[in-house]
């Protein structure tokens, strides 16, 4: 049951504040307010939590007229988030996994679902040290605050452990020729990891902030989201191409820019992998991405030019195709690269300007599994 959240006034010259010495920090001079920014930041003014927190928080029935529907059935995941290093550790404590999936198979009031799942977890995997860990039940994507009244083991009995020390798929091959990309993404940039679902933002790690979210957990809670939407995550790794000021939309704009919101790899991913063999008019031979690609753009970025600009005008990828006497060298910016098509199974059609003229080149990869 959705809940509306009531506002005093209080509270929104708290907020105004806030967002007032956010905006007034030196990092954010010259920076757009974006979506994702104001939303942490409301979060962090009104409320004191991080944006997933309070939305879990409006929405679950949390710090309002509790529900008295009961649910059974329901798969909760579990981040286990160690805060001591591998030596100040419990001996007892080392196998803990950092995840555990619970399955709710008893009727159980909706609002006592974090509880039930943490009972779960202590009846079959004990920690000596609670302290030593931070735990976080999470729904669909979005994490449950277990009830401070509530009498510990009590609701041990009503479900199960069904997985355990899962790990997040990392670049995952495809289970189908379709090369098509997942709904749910871990999206990493430099220190920086941003969740998106179907494209869209989530949450971010957000580290070295106050509001930052372990890894694990961020992690967790993609699982989640993916089990929600019936796929798998991937974590992507993109290239360090926006210079020192970017904001997360930035992060985002530059996976959709080079393919990841639609492919699972793209074909600029093949190419800034392990070198593999690419055919263009019957001409094989092994490619990847220049080797001096990204000195030559961090160059013209420092230099004070619009990474957009440089991603789509500096050229990253130089193959040449001769043979015998036919010249056939070919060059290609991020952004043209990044708007390839798979037309069939491992085959990409690339289209580039030159001259005034639009040109398409057809290239087939041969992907080794």
């Amino acid at each position: 049951m959705a809940l509306q959240a009531k506002l005093t006034e209080k509270q929104l010259k708290k907020a105004a504040k806030h967002l007032q010495n956010e905006l007034n920090m030196p990092s954010r001079v010259n920076k757009p307010v974006t979506y994702a920014w104001l939303l942490e930041s409301l979060s962090q003014g009104l409320y004191g939590k991080p944006y997933g927190a309070v939305k879990a928080m409006l929405f679950s029935g949390q710090d309002s007229v509790q529900s008295v529907m009961k649910v059974s059935g329901v798969y909760l995941d579990i981040s286990i988030d160690c805060l001591v290093s591998d030596h100040e550790l419990d001996e007892e404590d080392m196998e803990v996994p950092d995840t555990v999936r619970v399955l709710v198979n008893e009727p159980v009031l909706e609002h006592l679902l974090a509880d039930a799942a943490l009972d779960i977890l202590h009846r079959e995997i004990p920690i000596s040290c609670l302290e030593d860990f931070e735990l976080t039940v999470w729904r669909d994507g979005e994490p449950l605050v277990p009830n401070q009244e509530h009498d510990s083991g009590s609701l041990s009995g009503v479900g199960k452990i069904v997985d355990s020390g899962y790990q997040v798929s990392r670049d995952a091959e495809p289970d189908t020729a379709i090369n098509k990309a997942s709904s749910v993404l871990l999206l990493s940039y430099g220190s920086e990891t941003v969740l998106t679902l179907n494209g869209q933002y989530v949450c971010s790690q957000g580290p070295g902030s106050d509001m930052e979210i372990p890894f694990a957990a961020l992690s967790a809670q993609a699982v989640s989201l993916a089990n929600q939407h019936g796929c798998t995550v991937s974590q992507v790794e993109l290239p360090e191409l926006l210079g020192e000021d970017w904001e997360i939309d930035d992060v985002l704009e530059l996976a959709g820019k080079l393919g990841y919101f639609r492919y699972e790899k793209p074909f600029v991913h093949l190419l800034s992998g392990t070198p593999l063999t690419v055919i263009y008019d019957g001409v094989a031979q092994v490619e990847s991405l220049d080797d001096d690609h990204m000195d030559a753009i961090r160059c013209d970025i420092d230099s004070g030019e619009p990474w957009r600009d440089v991603f789509e005008r500096k050229l990253v990828w130089s193959p040449d195709f001769s043979k015998g006497f036919t010249s056939c060298e070919l060059f290609f910016s991020y952004g043209e690269l990044g708007r390839a098509e798979e037309i069939r199974p491992n085959v990409w059609r690339v289209t580039a300007r030159h001259s005034g003229q639009t040109f398409e080149y057809d290239f087939e990869v041969i992907v080794r599994h």
